[in-house]
């Protein structure tokens, strides 16, 4: 069953409310944040941010799992994050 606009907004708000950096916000934050929102779904090994290059985007992992890498010394990567 479709989602009505109103409620699929709702539920963003919901799961804003669990987001540990944005528990400080107040209801009306969230919701200007939730109405900005677009979900987007990644495939395994899909880089979505890489180091040096300009970022204009805010990314909250919904479900599943990622994993972050520093280069710490020409063409050497350590693993920040699992």
């Amino acid at each position: 069953m479709m989602q009505s606009g109103k409620q699929a907004l709702n539920e963003r708000v919901q799961f804003l409310s669990k987001v540990n950096i944005l528990k400080e916000l107040d209801h009306y934050e969230k919701f200007k944040i939730a109405e900005a929102m677009q979900m987007r779904k990644v495939e395994d090994d899909e880089v979505i941010v890489k180091e040096g290059e300009p970022g204009s985007e805010f990314f909250i992992i919904q479900s599943g799992e990622c994993h972050v890498y520093k280069q710490v010394l020409v063409d050497v990567t350590q693993c920040l994050l699992k």
